[in-house]
């Protein structure tokens, strides 16, 4: 039994070290595993296979503070993703509501000018580039006017 629990130690340092060597060798060549989040990723993968695999060899008391780490290390994300969740629902509330304010902004300054095209019929519109421009009408207004 001793022995047996001596190899898989032995193993376990073997192991340990071949993963630390593959993640400096990914680190030193990859550029996608540079960020903070994919560190945290192989630290956790690293720590829960330590767990799965290494739980017999180690005291209680040790094992305990590692399913209690894990259990909190879950907990946490969960919190965490609710409060981004909503973070992210509020600011898409936000947009939606400023955008609707946009629109009726726009709607309300297109009927404003609607109303008073259709309360100036009588007046002669004196913009040349506008395509309801009449050069006969704009004369018979100087004439009037004169």
């Amino acid at each position: 039994m001793r022995r047996r629990r001596l190899s898989q130690h032995v193993c376990g340092k073997i192991r340990v070290s071949l993963l630390a060597s593959c993640v400096h060798s990914t680190l030193k060549f990859s550029k996608t595993l540079r960020s903070l989040r994919s560190l945290l990723y192989l630290f956790l993968i690293y720590t829960v296979g330590q767990v799965l695999l290494f739980t017999s060899m180690v005291s209680p008391t040790v094992n305990v503070t590692r399913y209690t780490a894990l259990a909190v290390g879950i907990f946490y994300g969960f919190y965490h993703r609710r409060t981004l969740q909503a973070a992210h629902d509020a600011h898409k509330l936000d947009q939606a509501v400023h955008q609707r304010e946009n629109l009726i902004a726009e709607a309300k300054e297109a009927w404003k000018r609607k109303q008073e095209q259709a309360s100036s019929k009588d007046d002669v519109i004196t913009d040349p580039e506008d395509p309801r421009f009449d050069f006969e009408k704009l004369i018979a207004k100087w004439e009037k006017e004169a």
